[in-house]
């Protein structure tokens, strides 16, 4: 997997359904593998997931957003 070319896809505003695919099994394996939470440490990456992000995964830029709002 080459994740270079999500985050491409993600900068580029062309994220396919491939690219969705490919994320949530990444996050799925690292679950399955007893990770209690993945973190998505790049900002671009939840733009792949979209609106449905599991509780499993942690948004680095929503965190960053309520640290600055704090």
């Amino acid at each position: 997997m080459d994740y270079s070319l999500l985050i491409g896809h993600a900068i580029s505003g062309q994220v396919t359904d491939d690219d969705k695919c490919n994320l949530n099994s990444i996050i799925n394996s690292l679950i399955r593998k007893g990770a209690e939470k993945v973190i998505l440490g790049c900002t671009e990456l939840p733009l792949i997931i979209g609106e449905n992000m599991d509780k499993d995964v942690i948004d680095p830029m929503e965190i960053a957003i309520k640290d600055l709002l704090n």
